[in-house]
């Protein structure tokens, strides 16, 4: 949808792994989940989504693609 690569991590020869920044992934912690970004090659995250329960969070990616489709749209 944006250009960002679909996964979250890259093994490097040297058998390191290191994040690819801008990807989206879905976040788990106690029992909650939210959207979230990731920042750096470190895998520092920027949270998207407040955390919710599973369907909430998936309520809150259906909005989220469908307010992107619309953007993109509207550019057109």
């Amino acid at each position: 949808m944006f250009g960002y690569s679909k996964e979250a991590w890259t093994k490097s020869a040297d058998g390191q792994y290191r994040a690819n920044p801008n990807t989206y992934v879905l976040d788990c912690a106690n029992g909650g989940y939210r959207l979230s970004q990731l920042c750096n090659t470190g895998g520092g995250e920027r949270d998207i989504s407040p955390r919710g329960t599973a369907r909430e969070t998936y309520d809150w990616i259906n909005a989220f693609i469908t307010g992107v489709n619309k953007a993109k749209e509207a550019e057109q």
